[in-house]
C-alpha cells in the first residue's frame, strides 16, 4: 500500500523496521509499536512472544511483567 500514489508514509524507516521484524516472525503491529518506542528505555508488554523475539534485535528492551 505504501507504494500507491495517494498514500503517504509518515515515518518510512520505522515502517521498514517493523516489516523487517515481521519477516522474522514478529507481529506487524507489535513491530510498529516497538519501532516507535526507540527513544524509550523499556517497552512493557504482556506478550511473551514479542519479548522473546525482541531479544535478538537492536530495539528498545521488551519486558514482560
Amino acid at each position: 500500500m505504501a507504494g500507491l500514489p495517494t498514500i503517504t508514509v509518515e515515518e518510512p524507516a520505522r515502517l521498514a523496521q517493523a516489516m523487517g521484524w515481521m519477516r522474522q516472525g514478529m507481529d506487524f503491529a507489535d513491530g510498529l509499536h516497538l519501532a516507535k518506542a526507540d527513544s524509550c528505555t523499556m517497552f512493557l508488554s504482556f506478550d511473551q512472544k514479542l519479548a522473546r523475539l525482541a531479544k535478538g534485535t537492536e530495539s528498545t528492551p521488551v519486558e514482560a511483567p
